[in-house]
């Protein structure tokens, strides 16, 4: 929405992530979402899941922003309808034309910690100094990150 700088929103997500990430008590994603024991888990689990989930799907040539938008006709349509996550991601994997998203979620959903996303960070050219947040811009998904920022219309 450009109300951050680029260095400042990706400073955010890394630092959120890795807070996110340290937090888990046991419980696998499903679970704490079920129980809604841990706000700050499920927010900034779920925010790193839609970070792998974008990247993955730019990287294939696509976005979340497109299949969003193309699911978006069939929310809207059943605007009576009671929409669960995994309904969703259902819809979202039928606009892209097969089992993607779902599946992905599936897995995310039944692990106790967050991936670790050090490793995605590093090829975006996200990288962590003392000073904040610095970019590699030869990193190999360095184009990927600037799409990310730059929006929907990328």
């Amino acid at each position: 929405a450009g109300l951050l700088d680029e260095k400042e929103a990706w400073r955010r997500l890394v630092d959120r992530i890795a807070g996110a990430g340290e937090r888990g008590g046991g419980r696998d994603l499903w679970q704490t979402s079920a129980r809604f024991s841990d706000v700050q888990r499920i927010y900034w689990g779920g925010t790193a899941f839609m970070l792998t989930a974008d990247v993955a799907l730019r990287e294939r040539g696509n976005s979340l922003d497109q299949v969003v938008a193309a699911a978006q006709a069939a929310w809207l349509e059943t605007a009576d309808r009671t929409w669960h996550g995994r309904d969703c991601f259902a819809e979202l994997d039928a606009a892209l034309g097969e089992p993607f998203l779902l599946p992905l979620v599936e897995q995310h959903g039944r692990r106790r910690s967050l991936p670790p996303m050090d490793a995605l960070f590093a090829r975006l050219g996200v990288v962590r100094t003392e000073e904040g947040i610095e970019f590699d811009e030869h990193a190999p998904l360095a184009h990927i990150r600037r799409a990310i920022m730059a929006g929907a219309a990328e």
